[in-house]
């Protein structure tokens, strides 16, 4: 997949090769946040500091406990400082989510894009998935416990969006179900559910350097959920 949360940070992708390098970072998301304000290479490196800052201050104390003078500390800022890079904390877990709803929409135009069956589209999916969503632990244990400290407008967004990721799995586990290679007995909207709570759950339990690697997990997980949908008549 390329890099897309931060800048120097690469996903690894699922299919080597399948993607051009390159996506949507930190600093991409503050400057369409903030518009029109003008942003140098200067301002983008200490937004991008700060963003990564907050995630982890996020993940160690939670959302609700973290202020912004603990943010400021981190990064060895006054606190009436940060108010150039940001307008609130509220935005700060705003930028996170909506980099890793990024994230989630480049996966789903990779999916749709691999040819072949449903069963090769849904198998590319939960690696691709896998392999982008544990690249940032930090960042994504923000994205999956605080998501709700978002003010309403944004957590209606969050919530659409994250629909159109069900939807586009249920869609093509109902694909499957149509050319034969799933079972007709499974509800289509549960097992997408199903299949998506699965892999949204690596995060809890992966750290790197373990015996098996992210690609290894994304594997093991594409292959499980496949054969739970298959038609074995």
């Amino acid at each position: 997949m390329g890099t897309w949360i931060l800048r120097g940070v690469d996903v690894p992708s699922a299919r080597r090769g399948s993607e051009p390098r390159g996506g949507v970072q930190y600093h991409e998301r503050i400057n369409r946040v903030n518009e029109p304000r003008r942003h140098t290479t200067k301002y983008n490196d200490r937004a991008d500091e700060i963003y990564r800052a907050a995630a982890r201050l996020f993940f160690r104390r939670g959302y609700a406990a973290t202020s912004l003078q603990d943010i400021a500390s981190e990064v060895g800022l006054l606190k009436g400082s940060l108010y150039y890079y940001i307008n609130s904390k509220e935005q700060l877990l705003w930028g996170i989510t909506e980099t890793i709803h990024d994230a989630a929409d480049r996966t789903l135009r990779f999916a749709r894009d691999v040819p072949g069956t449903p069963t090769d589209r849904l198998a590319a999916l939960i690696k691709h998935h896998i392999a982008a969503f544990t690249e940032n632990l930090d960042l994504i244990r923000v994205f999956y416990t605080d998501y709700r400290s978002l003010d309403p407008e944004h957590l209606s967004s969050v919530l659409s969006r994250r629909l159109a990721y069900e939807r586009f799995v249920h869609d093509l586990i109902a694909q499957g179900q149509r050319t034969g290679e799933f079972s007709s007995d499974e509800d289509p909207e549960t097992s997408a559910k199903a299949i998506l709570t699965m892999i949204n759950s690596v995060f809890i339990w992966f750290r790197p350097g373990r015996k098996l690697t992210i690609d290894d997990v994304g594997r093991y997980y594409a292959k499980f959920a496949v054969r739970g949908l298959q038609n074995t008549a």
